[in-house]
């Protein structure tokens, strides 16, 4: 049954963001709207048990990653942005002193409250920032590769799999999943590089491949941390049968950036 509902999620949700990927515009960033404020929300209430920090905290952290969107996509409105993150900072600090609870905790819930938005909201940002300045091309490739090497871990890690890779964090993930990871990503590169016929050598295809094969993992390993650390299973369950949104997104959370970084260095 969970299975069913797990499919009958993706075959609603998938065809959304596709869309949402392919029209660009205010799709695109009503779907990065949507996503980011509630994953957001996710890792706030994961991180933070005092619910009115996890609503305010939440809110700054969309203001400062509204700020650094504007930035990203234009760069005339990059003084008004760093100026607008400056500010959320001090707001952050406020709520803080006027909320001390245990004052040795401040220096941590400070830090968590500035860094969560980047972790959360950077890396969809620089999405959109590829959307609007290179065309969906791009996130298909990443979306392809992430979900490649997700499928080849899990089903070599599932009948290969024998040396745990973090047993703390990650019980199940092994590192023969990983090496299987790793040859889905190289496979989805040269495959996706072929249809879209990207203007990149095959040596900057398997750097890339290799690249998203070690590291999207990580993005999974990162967010079970902040799971372990908050004991729970999933951090939401908005979507049936797949938890949270940012139990969904959190490898791409990596993988952004890595394409980005790409594009930049190999696609000008």
């Amino acid at each position: 049954m969970n299975l069913l509902v797990r499919i009958a999620s993706a075959l609603v949700l998938l065809p959304i963001a596709l869309y949402c990927i392919h029209k660009g515009g205010w799709a695109m960033i009503g779907l990065i709207a949507v996503a980011i404020s509630i994953a957001l929300g996710e890792a706030f209430r994961m991180v933070f048990d005092d619910a009115l920090e996890q609503r305010v905290l939440s809110l700054l952290g969309m203001v400062m990653l509204a700020g650094l969107g504007a930035g990203i996509l234009d760069s005339r409105q990059l003084p008004m942005s760093l100026g607008l993150m400056a500010m959320v900072v001090i707001a952050q600090a406020v709520l803080l002193i006027l909320r001390p609870r245990t004052i040795e905790t401040i220096p941590a819930r400070w830090s968590a409250a500035c860094f969560l938005p980047l972790y959360v909201g950077l890396p969809l940002l620089l999405a959109m920032s590829m959307r609007v300045h290179s065309g969906p091309d791009l996130i298909y490739l990443c979306l392809a590769v992430t979900f490649t090497n997700d499928t080849f871990a899990y089903f070599v890690g599932k009948n290969l799999g024998k040396h745990k890779l973090h047993p703390r964090v990650s019980p199940k993930k092994t590192w023969e999943g990983l090496a299987g990871g790793v040859i889905g990503s190289l496979i989805a590169s040269f495959i996706i590089w072929h249809w879209l016929d990207l203007k990149a050598p095959w040596t900057a295809l398997l750097a890339y491949g290799l690249t998203m094969g070690v590291l999207t993992p990580m993005g999974d390993l990162a967010e079970s941390l902040l799971k372990r650390a908050a004991d729970v299973k999933d951090s939401g369950r908005i979507i049936p049968g797949h938890g949270g949104v940012l139990d969904r997104i959190d490898a791409l959370l990596f993988g952004f950036p890595i394409t980005y970084m790409f594009a930049l260095l190999v696609l000008r």
